[in-house]
């Protein structure tokens, strides 16, 4: 809902729907003031519902939930994928049995430029499934030369197969 303010004979509209940032805007008459107020707060109100996530799976399964995972620099030793960001972009996913010395590796090699990063703690099981997900899922830029292919022996091997049938 928005605010009113009347000043110096003008009509100050204030619209405020959080998370959003209150915007104001001043106008002549009240009428061309509840119009952009109106507009402004639809135009919110869609922006937020569009931005809100379904139900909370185990993983996160939409952009909107992977930008917004904590990014954190502890020294503590994880499994799991992360997610190397450049400003707002996912630029690289990758997946590791030690989540932080990986990225510590990406950034002293320096070939992947990167201000951030987040990760999703997983079992060691789910690692390439899990990674290859969330590449096709995002495409970052610095992945474009993964492929499952590439990756299909050690995952082979890793993965128990049926006894040969004589």
């Amino acid at each position: 809902m928005a605010t009113y303010m009347e000043r110096n004979g003008r009509i100050t509209a204030i619209v405020h729907i959080k998370p959003l940032p209150r915007t104001a805007k001043t106008f002549a008459t009240a009428a061309e003031a509840e119009r952009w107020a109106n507009a402004l707060e639809a135009e919110h109100r869609a922006t937020r519902r569009a931005a809100r996530p379904g139900a909370r799976a185990i993983h996160p399964t939409t952009w909107y939930e992977i930008q917004r995972l904590p990014r954190l620099d502890p020294a503590a030793s994880t499994v799991g994928i992360y997610f190397l960001f450049d400003g707002e972009e996912c630029v690289y996913v990758g997946q590791s049995r030690q989540v932080h010395t990986r990225v510590r590796e990406h950034r002293v090699r320096g070939k992947i430029r990167f201000t951030s990063y987040a990760w999703v703690p997983c079992q060691i099981g789910q690692l390439d499934e899990l990674e290859k997900t969330y590449i096709d899922l995002l495409q970052p830029p610095a992945n474009k030369m993964w492929t499952f292919e590439r990756h299909r022996a050690r995952y082979e091997k890793s993965t128990p197969s049926a006894a040969p049938e004589k």
